[in-house]
């Protein structure tokens, strides 16, 4: 097999992004929406208690 060009897994890694997006319908939501979002998240606070443990992940 003949390489044709390097690999750029940046690029592979964001088609992928984009791709999982488009399955999961992000697109249908509104810039107000995502807005929304980003400002829960930044006001949000992380206790540790909220981390998943390797238990809770197993279970």
């Amino acid at each position: 097999m003949v390489k044709l060009s390097e690999r750029n897994e940046a690029l592979g890694c964001a088609a992928l992004a984009h791709a999982a997006r488009w399955l999961l319908g992000a697109g249908r939501y509104g810039e107000r929406f995502w807005q929304q979002q980003r400002e829960q998240m930044a006001d949000a606070t992380l206790r540790p208690s909220d981390l998943p443990t390797c238990r809770k992940v197993a279970d």
